[in-house]
């Protein structure tokens, strides 16, 4: 299928479309500056990109020195301990510290057991073998959002002002989604502003967006690659455009990938052809294969294995439940779910009235509108384009269902921001003018989230509580010390490295 041209809009070649835009983008900058916990031109609290960007620019993939805050406060690092063995091969290893591991560890002789690189069981070394191992950290995220820090690394080095551009990028996704909408719709429509301060103030974006730091830079540069990609997907089908956007959002956050199975296989949003010709299918998958070779290279030179990120060497105090259980089980989906849909709260009598775990409240309160994606349009071309993007958004929303952790540290399940943007144009093809039902939510949306997100911002501490009743992740807390479960327990775990 030949890309179509970008419908003619009058009203985008004057002042009025320009402006549209430019004030979209204003008013989400100012929106979330105000509720930015810390100096918008200094650098965040997980400042994991710009030390990545940095090792480059210096010529080494790791750190090459410990992490900063180490060996207090350090979060998130990828610690590789490495030794070479006698025939010269370079191995990788992680302290065993599963409760089959603890026997080992309570003997007299106190031996440590370690995972070697793939290995499916653990194994002890000599003390003269121990003295000479070497530590190396990494930062065991995607790297696009690096790349993209680099010039910033180069003039400001490591304390880059990455609070400000997460907040940018955020409020760019706000703008490219109204421009969006517009031309894909040939027309401005209210509902694709409301949809921009959905985005803005009743989403995880609220808090992520004006945070800054590793884990919400990432999901918010691949927020924007989203939209981009699917405005392709919109506008020229599938194409080298579509597959370029979405093999970049594939740099921050992988699993993105899978949408690319769904855009292949179902026809043309408009006319219901097929997909494209062998041409512009080959053009759209290009990208993702290059950007696919070249993260396998960056995480074999890394960490020996073309699919390992790092998150398994992650020096967290999680690490007993990935090794046991792994970074994806379906034991962890019906936690997450809960952490989805809604986690249970505590009232209290002074402001904010209301205290909440570190894994936020859920979506059914700080983004109800989301629910409007639900509305099946009738048929036509805007149930082909409904159809896609919620597949779309229900296939990317499983992954992180089944993995080990809800996001946490937020206000509401922040890993929904991966398939939100897909909801949003399912929303606009089911629901053509924003409705009043539509608006209620929005607006419940915003009131619940930015009092809560006011609050993260002047009372981190005060704000979450660790063990409120009915949470799901109570069990970890309750659970006995791996001694005594290792004592008690007679059934064998399952393989700890199996995903």
């Amino acid at each position: 299928m030949a890309e179509r041209a970008i419908p003619s809009l009058n009203l985008m070649d004057g002042v009025r479309g320009r402006l549209r835009y430019v004030m979209v983008l204003i008013a989400a900058c100012v929106s979330l500056a105000i509720l930015a916990p810390r100096p918008l031109l200094g650098p965040s609290e997980a400042t994991h990109y710009a030390h990545l960007a940095n090792s480059w620019l210096h010529g080494h993939l790791d750190l090459g020195a410990e992490p900063p805050g180490f060996p207090k406060a350090h979060n998130d690092w990828a610690k590789v301990t490495e030794f070479t063995d006698d025939t010269g091969a370079l191995l990788r290893l992680r302290r065993c510290v599963t409760r089959e591991c603890q026997p080992a560890r309570d003997t007299p002789a106190a031996t440590t057991l370690w995972w070697v690189n793939s290995e499916d069981a653990p194994r002890s070394f000599t003390r003269a073998q121990r003295r000479q191992f070497r530590t190396r950290w990494y930062v065991s995220f995607p790297p696009g959002p690096a790349v993209l820090m680099l010039p910033l690394v180069a003039v400001f080095g490591v304390d880059a002002p990455d609070t400000f551009l997460t907040l940018l990028i955020a409020s760019l996704f706000a703008t490219l989604l109204v421009k969006t909408l517009d031309e894909w719709r040939g027309r401005r429509e209210q509902l694709h502003l409301l949809l921009a301060g959905a985005w803005l103030l009743a989403s995880p974006a609220t808090v992520v967006g004006s945070q800054g730091g590793v884990w919400f830079t990432a999901q918010m540069l691949a927020s924007v690659c989203t939209i981009l990609a699917i405005r392709a997907w919109l506008l020229h089908g599938v194409g080298w455009r579509a597959g370029t956007w979405l093999a970049l959002a594939c740099t921050c956050r992988p699993h993105l990938g899978v949408v690319a199975v769904l855009w292949l296989a179902w026809r043309d949003a408009r006319d219901g052809s097929p997909p494209g010709s062998v041409k512009s299918r080959l053009a759209f998958l290009a990208p993702l294969a290059v950007v696919a070779l070249l993260l396998a290279l960056h995480n074999s030179l890394r960490f020996g294995d073309p699919l390992e990120f790092g998150h398994r060497w992650l020096d967290v105090r999680w690490q007993g439940r990935m090794q046991e259980f792994g970074l994806f089980s379906p034991r962890y989906l019906p936690r997450n779910l809960q952490c989805l849909i809604a986690v249970p709260f505590q009232l209290q009598a002074p402001w904010p009235w209301i205290k909440i775990s570190i894994h936020g409240i859920g979506l059914a309160l700080t983004a109800p509108w989301l629910l409007m994606s639900a509305r099946r349009p009738p048929v036509g071309p805007r149930r082909r384009v409904w159809t896609v993007m919620a597949l779309s958004g229900l296939v990317v929303a499983m992954i992180p269902l089944g993995y080990h952790n809800s996001g946490q540290l937020q206000v509401s399940y922040r890993f929904a921001l991966d398939w939100i943007p897909f909801l949003m144009v399912a929303i606009v093809a089911g629901n053509p003018r924003a409705g009043w039902l539509l608006r209620a939510l929005v607006v419940v949306g915003i009131a619940v989230n930015m009092h809560l997100s006011w609050a993260f911002k002047v009372d981190r501490s005060g704000l979450f509580v660790a063990r409120p009743i009915g949470w799901p992740f109570q069990a970890e807390f309750t659970r006995p010390h791996a001694k005594r479960a290792a004592r008690t327990t007679t059934s064998r775990l399952p393989n700890p490295m199996a995903r």
